[in-house]
Parts: structure tokens; C-alpha cells; sequence
């Protein structure tokens, strides 16, 4: 296939999904009484570096990438139990879940511990070459979410070192978002696709949390980094190994 272009949108669908999610995540990072403009700010700027970074990864992996809302169309475990259904004669084909929960736990918990898994990502294979597998593989596709992520985990020892806390909340609790196991997610394609670089980025974005009151950022990202790396090789090797 041709090599597509790299585009931060790439269609009008997901530059209205890209101002959905956008508008959520400041409603609730706004709650209670955070200023609304200066969160309007700082989240756009981690949404679109969250959007860029995985573009960018998936560009290298041949597919481009396309932010989406999350959305849940199987409401229990059993394979039947998806969407569509037809209900009082509207068929549903998916559930808002990224609008609905989160809303509905800003409310409950005052904004003070925010539920911000609101969007995701699909990858959408445009331009496979050079390689002898023309389909995304599972393990590229837990490396694109995990790039995608990287550079906000990094980022906040030195939002914490500039004492910029509302930027530090918000980069904190999108993370986390990101990385919930919940279905439609990010988190549980990552934790699917590679089990060992679930782990590794998890454990990577919580020591980053619990060293943020070492003063020194080298030393906080060298330790984090440090820690992950221990268990996610202790993960490996005691899944994999025996």
C-alpha cells in the first residue's frame, strides 16, 4: 500500500470526537472549583500531545490512528450479550460510556478523584510495507499505546518540580484513565496485546508518583524507570519462565 500522510486528524468525525473529549475532560477536571479556562488549556494541550505521540507511533508502525470516544457494546460476558439491540424501538449500536461515567463521577466524588477514561484509540491499517507481515500485530499495538503515553509519564517530575499542581493533576489522572483494564480501552488492549508492557508501564507511572517528593527529576525518572524495569522482568519470568 502508499505510504500515508501524517495528519493530526483524519476526518471531521474525529476532530468532533477530539472536541467531545476535550469538553469532558475539562468538565471534570474543572469540578469543583478549579479555574475552567486555565484546565480548558492545560487539557488541550495533553490531549493533542496524547494525540500526537500516538499518531506519530502508529505512523511508524504503518496504520494511522484515529481518537475515539469510549464506548461499550458488550454489556455482559457472554458473547450474545453485545450491541446492537433494538430497545422500545430505537436500535442501540454502542453505549456512550466515555460521556456517561465520567460525568456521572465527577458529581459523585466532587471532582476531587475524577474518572477520566473518556476516549480511545483505533488503529486503522492504511500503509503496511517493508515487512513481512502485512497486519498489525498485537505486540505493535500495545507499543503504540504505550508510546502514546510515555511522554506524559515523563512529564510529571517536572510539572511537580515547577509546582505546577493543577497541570500535575491533570496529566496524573488522564494517565491513569488511560491505563484502566476496562473494556474499549486503551488499557485492555495494552494489557492483552503485552501483558509484560502493561505491567512495566504501570509500574513505571505509579514509582513515578511516589518518588515525586525526591527533589532531583534524574534521579526520579532513573529510579522509576529502575522499578518498572524489575518488575516487569519479575512479571516475565515468573509468567513465561516456568
Amino acid at each position: 500500500m502508499k505510504r500515508g500522510s501524517l495528519k493530526l486528524f483524519r476526518n471531521w468525525k474525529e476532530a468532533e470526537t477530539f472536541l467531545v473529549v476535550l469538553l469532558v475532560l475539562t468538565v471534570i477536571f474543572s469540578f469543583p472549583d478549579r479555574e475552567p479556562l486555565f484546565v480548558f488549556a492545560v487539557t488541550l494541550l495533553v490531549l493533542l500531545l496524547s494525540l500526537v505521540f500516538t499518531k506519530i507511533a502508529g505512523h511508524k508502525y504503518g496504520v494511522e490512528t484515529e481518537l475515539t470516544l469510549w464506548v461499550i457494546k458488550r454489556y455482559y460476558l457472554s458473547q450474545t450479550k453485545r450491541l446492537p439491540k433494538k430497545i422500545i424501538g430505537r436500535t442501540i449500536y454502542s453505549f456512550p460510556a466515555g460521556v456517561f461515567f465520567p460525568l456521572l463521577f465527577a458529581l459523585f466524588t466532587k471532582g476531587y478523584f475524577p474518572f477520566s477514561l473518556v476516549s480511545s484509540y483505533n488503529q486503522i491499517e492504511t500503509h503496511r510495507m517493508g515487512t513481512l507481515r502485512p497486519h498489525l500485530m498485537e505486540w505493535e499495538h500495545a507499543k503504540i499505546i504505550f508510546l502514546g503515553l510515555a511522554p506524559l509519564i515523563i512529564l510529571i517530575p517536572f510539572l511537580n518540580a515547577f509546582s505546577l499542581a493543577i497541570p500535575l493533576f491533570i496529566v496524573t489522572f488522564f494517565v491513569m484513565g488511560q491505563l484502566l483494564p476496562l473494556p474499549g480501552s486503551n488499557g485492555l488492549i495494552l494489557a492483552f496485546s503485552s501483558p509484560t508492557l502493561y505491567v512495566f508501564t504501570v509500574a513505571l507511572f505509579f514509582s513515578m508518583i511516589a518518588l515525586l517528593q525526591v527533589i532531583n527529576i534524574i534521579l526520579i525518572l532513573v529510579l522509576a524507570l529502575t522499578f518498572a524495569m524489575l518488575v516487569a522482568v519479575f512479571y516475565y519470568y515468573n509468567r513465561y519462565a516456568s
